[in-house]
C-alpha cells in the first residue's frame, strides 16, 4: 500500500501504525473523500464498514454530517490521503485525534483541533455529529488513543500535528 502522489518522509506516521480502532475511522474518512471527490466513484464502501462494525444508521448519518459540516466551512483546505497511501497526513491524524478527544470527554481539545479547520459557528454546528459517532464508536469497542496518551511509538503526537505534509486530496 503506497501512494505515489505526493512525497514520503521516513518518520512520517503509517497506517501500520495504527490500531483497529484509528484504522477504522481512517479508512471510513478517506472512503468518504474518495465517493465526494469522483461522482463515478459512488458506493465506495465507507458505510459498509460502519455495518460490519455494529454502529447504528444514525451514525452513520452523524458522520456523514460532521464531514459534510467539514467539507462546506473549511477555511483551508484539509489533506486526506488516498485510500491505498500507507502514510497519514497531519490532517488525518487531527481528525484521530477530535475522535479520541471527545470519546475522553475532553471538548475542549477537540474544539481546539477543530478550531484549525472551521470557524467557531461551524465548531458549534460539527460538535453534536463527533459527539453521536464517538459514542457509537465506542459503545461498538472502537475506542481511539488519545495522542498524550498513546504509547504506540508511531503515534500520533502533538509535534506530528505540527507537521505540514502534502497530499492526494484537500475537502474545500
Amino acid at each position: 500500500m503506497s501512494c505515489e502522489s505526493h512525497p514520503h518522509s521516513p518518520d512520517e506516521l503509517t497506517t501500520q501504525a495504527l490500531g483497529a480502532s484509528e484504522l477504522f475511522c481512517l479508512t471510513c474518512l478517506r472512503l468518504w473523500v474518495e465517493e465526494c471527490i469522483d461522482a463515478g466513484h459512488r458506493e465506495t464502501g465507507w458505510r459498509d464498514g460502519f455495518t460490519q462494525a455494529g454502529i447504528p444508521t444514525a451514525s452513520v448519518h452523524a458522520f456523514d454530517m460532521f464531514m459534510t459540516i467539514i467539507s462546506k466551512t473549511a477555511q483551508r483546505p484539509i489533506d486526506v490521503r488516498k485510500s491505498t497511501c500507507s502514510c497519514m497526513s497531519q490532517d488525518e491524524a487531527r481528525f484521530l485525534g477530535m475522535i479520541a478527544a471527545v470519546q475522553a470527554g475532553c471538548f475542549p481539545m477537540f474544539q481546539n483541533l477543530l478550531a484549525e479547520w472551521l470557524p467557531v459557528t461551524a465548531i458549534r454546528a460539527a460538535t453534536m455529529p463527533i459527539a453521536m459517532l464517538a459514542g457509537a464508536l465506542d459503545a461498538c469497542s472502537l475506542r481511539l488513543q488519545t495522542p498524550a496518551k498513546s504509547d504506540k511509538p508511531n503515534a500520533f503526537t502533538a509535534d506530528r500535528l505540527a507537521r505540514i505534509d502534502q497530499g492526494s486530496h484537500q475537502i474545500h
